[in-house]
């Protein structure tokens, strides 16, 4: 189960460590909005007065494993692709980890080439000014953390990267940053080449901020990161400058949190599964071999019915 005693809520105006770390959310943890939403706990803990309330536009089912919310949902067809969104930020560690775990969740299932998989827009941080903000000066004010807290929470999100396959390369003068910029571009990528591309896009982002410590709020490291994930830098520059996608991206951020979606990283799979937070592999596997089984179960259903219906129309 996620730790219902770490983790970090954003209160309106930004995050607070509730556990003591630089967003140490622990296993299953994020970052969600404490004074809206439906009353998912942190780590992704569902209360009793939550059940029955709304997220996504369905109402809250039965709690499930850990960090899962069964919703009432239309009848999917299943040789859809399985659709997954993902609303998470850029400058959040646990989302480079709960993806790159999902990303196994799903070879495990055998769903890593169908699975159509989509990054919403979340803002951790939508005041910060350009140029960002010393990371450990920003944890100490925003989190109340020290530096000894802030560096053990450090060094074990680096461990979990790098089992993942993943190199989180924290410094002393390691900075943190806006990501509207960051957003637009997602959206360009999603739009102009579909999701491999976004997917392409998002990984290259986490590696210019994460790995490579550069300031995902300047265009020209925007662009570049769109080059090396197989896109025209040159338009990625000429979509920031003109920001034509900026309205679409606030409308998208907006729908998602007029859902109920407070916390990133969130993971909705095939709008019928909501995962808060950095989920194991096995929760993830469970999740989505749960909506796999719902998709047969409805496909049968449907099947039987029009059978049914064949059956009660035939005359002699």
């Amino acid at each position: 189960m996620p730790d219902s005693g770490s983790g970090a809520r954003d209160t309106g105006g930004g995050a607070r460590d509730t556990g003591g770390g630089t967003w140490d959310t622990g296993q299953g943890g994020g970052t969600r909005d404490a004074g809206r939403g439906v009353g998912l706990g942190v780590g992704g803990r569902v209360t009793r007065e939550a059940l029955g309330r709304s997220v996504m536009g369905f109402r809250l089912g039965r709690l499930c494993c850990s960090g899962v919310v069964v919703m009432s949902l239309s009848a999917t067809g299943s040789s859809l692709p399985l659709r997954i969104d993902i609303v998470s930020d850029v400058v959040c560690p646990w989302c480079v980890i709960g993806y790159k775990t999902l990303e196994r969740a799903l070879a495990a299932v055998g769903e890593a080439e169908t699975a159509v998989v989509r990054f919403r827009p979340f803002e951790l941080n939508p005041h910060m000014p350009p140029g960002g903000q010393h990371l450990g000066e920003h944890i100490a004010q925003k989190y109340g953390s020290s530096s000894a807290q802030s560096r053990t929470a450090r060094e074990r999100i680096t461990a979990l990267g790098a089992g993942l396959g993943f190199a989180f390369r924290f410094t002393e003068e390691s900075r943190i940053y806006n990501t509207w910029k960051a957003h637009q571009l997602l959206r360009w990528a999603h739009e102009s080449a579909g999701p491999k591309a976004q997917i392409a896009l998002k990984l290259s982002l986490f590696d210019a901020y994460f790995t490579q410590g550069q300031a995902v709020d300047q265009v020209e490291v925007l662009a570049a990161a769109a080059g090396r994930a197989g896109l025209s830098a040159e338009e990625a520059a000429a979509v920031l400058y003109d920001e034509r996608y900026a309205s679409a991206v606030r409308e998208e951020a907006e729908v998602w949190r007029d859902k109920g979606i407070h916390a990133v990283p969130s993971v909705v799979i095939d709008g019928r599964s909501l995962l808060t937070g950095a989920q194991t592999e096995e929760v993830f596997v469970r999740a989505l071999t749960r909506a796999l089984d719902a998709r047969t179960a409805q496909a049968g259903d449907a099947g039987a019915g029009d059978a049914g219906a064949g059956a009660g129309g035939a005359r002699p």
